[in-house]
């Protein structure tokens, strides 16, 4: 993201335009095999036996609202921001779910989890 917002602050060239497309790359990438599939795995491992199900249902409904938020949004962020504002405030939404990620979600390691 923080490629993608730098590059965007700069007047289109080929270089940033190659930067952008690079940006966009990389956080694909790297969304799908880190932080992407994080939703799926936590829920499933910190809901236990009966409570396995709604927790997973209504990590679902907060997953696809955040993700049509993101969607809906994003237009009226770039008409308002710019390309370099919207993808800056993205990636400080990005740092702040890392931060609170480390801060709040429980390590699993080596913990037996109940069935």
């Amino acid at each position: 993201m923080g490629i993608m917002a730098v590059s965007a602050m700069y007047p289109h060239s080929a270089t940033t335009e190659v930067l952008l497309i690079f940006g966009m790359l990389l956080f694909v990438s790297a969304f799908g095999l880190g932080y992407g599939p994080m939703c799926w795995l936590i829920l499933a491992e910190i809901f236990q036996g009966p409570y396995r199900s709604k927790g997973m249902s209504l990590g679902s409904v907060v997953n696809r609202l955040g993700s049509f938020t993101i969607a809906s949004t994003y237009l009226t962020l770039v008409s308002v921001l710019g390309f370099g504002g919207t993808f800056t405030l993205y990636m400080l939404i990005g740092i702040v779910s890392v931060s609170f990620a480390y801060a709040f979600v429980p390590d699993l390691t080596g913990k037996t989890m109940g069935v």
